[in-house]
């Protein structure tokens, strides 16, 4: 009996349960979908990284008040290079103005003016030049000089600025606090019945005022190239030259110095290669061999090592000979994303591939863990948090160039729609994520660069 009394005995604890759960909607019952999850783990985490993010701010502020007293005071800066004249500034300027207050970035507070492109608690998202090779050049919106930036709050593609002149397949770095944007094709040539003209121009572009400004041309003109930042240089790896050869040459640009070096060359020639800095070295990956009459698709991986000069084949190939893909490293793992080639299931024909492989470092192989929803060929990858951003591009299932983007979480494996579309269809272009504002104050932390090909 005294069992049975127990058993009936309700404490006030559970009553107040019962009737919260009458009162209250029952939201358990609600649940969300996976990219509904995704969208509020990754809004979470953000928020949760910003929060240690201000209070690491505030007690180091200080530190940094000291740093902008020392820099305020020494205002001797060497006479520089000329910045470009372009539709924003007529007047050239001898002295250029001093962007990187230190070796990594600008003040925290020039980093917030209202010209800034930086945002202060996620990153930003720029796309530069492109165009849509199945329209004439300068058929709306084709110019080939647009530049876009993803505003996330909204979903939504903003114009922001145009290049000094329009470029395709070129490739674009940040370093410093500053874009380069190196090589590539004029269309504007093109389109006057000249052969395609390969440029070997280099600018780089202040983000915080939107100001441009020349840099020292590459020693080769090139396009469909390799352009990645290794620490405070930028490397120019493979490519075509103006005689419409593979390339096997690379370059190194010091900011500093404002000079190009020759360095070691790649075993292959190689042009529409996907390159990207992993771990302590750069890997080259796939691409094309030969000339426009002879193309052979290449599976063949090489890595760099920057501090010894010196290349080395990768005895592990990728699954399938691919060429005009994009890679980016997230969460110290190597992705391999869409490109054009022969799959295992199309042997015969070259087509836009939707596949996309992780690189297994611990089994040292590539194992597909997803697909594009659209296959293409020539796009660019860029990141926010942990979600990869798959944008522009051709593909061969609808023959025509894209504006869609595709974006994929992952922390969750799992892919997330609605994104919003670019403004105009494009390929050919390139892509920087700026960090947020926020953290480049903090100890020095790896940079992605994401570079896409035709």
């Amino acid at each position: 009996m005294k069992r049975q009394q127990m058993d009936t005995t309700i404490s006030p604890h559970l009553k107040k349960l019962n009737f919260l759960n009458k009162v209250l909607p029952p939201m358990s019952k609600q649940r969300k979908s996976r990219e509904e999850a995704a969208v509020v783990l990754q809004r979470a985490y953000r928020k949760y990284n910003q929060r240690k993010l201000e209070e690491a701010y505030k007690n180091s502020r200080k530190t940094f008040r000291i740093e902008d007293r020392q820099n305020s005071n020494n205002k001797k800066h060497t006479t520089l290079r000329p910045r470009l004249e372009n539709i924003f500034f007529s007047k050239m300027s001898l002295n250029r103005n001093r962007t990187s207050e230190n070796m990594f970035c600008p003040t925290r507070k020039k980093l917030l003016l209202a010209s800034s492109l930086f945002n202060e608690a996620v990153e930003s998202v720029l796309i530069f030049g492109g165009v849509d090779p199945h329209h004439d050049y300068g058929e709306g919106s084709n110019t080939g000089k647009d530049i876009f930036r993803y505003i996330p709050e909204k979903n939504a593609w903003e114009f922001v600025a145009e290049m000094p002149e329009p470029r395709h397949h070129h490739g674009t770095a940040f370093v410093k606090g500053k874009i380069y944007i190196v090589g590539g094709a004029d269309p504007s040539r093109n389109e006057q019945g000249t052969e395609s003209y390969i440029s070997d121009s280099a600018w780089s572009f202040d983000p915080i005022k939107r100001v441009w400004y020349n840099e020292a041309p590459l020693l080769e003109a090139r396009k469909n190239f390799g352009l990645v930042a290794f620490g405070s240089e930028i490397f120019a790896i493979g490519g075509q030259g103006r005689n419409f050869m593979a390339l096997k040459t690379v370059e190194k640009f010091d900011p500093d110095t404002n000079r190009w070096t020759k360095m070691a060359a790649m075993h292959t020639e190689r042009t529409g290669s996907s390159s990207i800095k992993y771990k302590n070295s750069i890997w080259v990956m796939g691409g094309l061999y030969g000339t426009n009459k002879k193309v052979k698709i290449l599976d063949s991986i090489e890595s760099y090592d920057v501090r010894h000069n010196q290349w080395t084949k990768i005895s592990h190939a990728m699954n399938f000979p691919r060429c005009f893909s994009s890679c980016i490293v997230m969460c110290d793992t190597l992705y391999a994303i869409g490109g054009a080639g022969k799959t295992p299931e199309n042997k015969k024909n070259t087509t836009s591939i939707a596949a996309v492989d992780a690189w297994n470092d611990k089994k040292k192989c590539w194992q597909k863990i997803t697909e594009l929803s659209i296959p293409r060929h020539g796009h660019v990858v860029a990141y926010l948090g942990t979600q990869i951003l798959v944008i522009g591009g051709v593909t061969t299932t609808y023959s025509r160039a894209l504006s869609n983007v595709e974006c994929f979480c992952s922390q969750r494996e799992t892919w997330i729609r609605g994104v919003s579309c670019l403004p105009t269809p494009v390929s050919g272009h390139s892509v920087v994520t700026l960090p947020p504002s926020s953290l480049l104050h903090q100890e020095p932390m790896p940079i992605l660069q994401a570079i896409g090909g035709f």
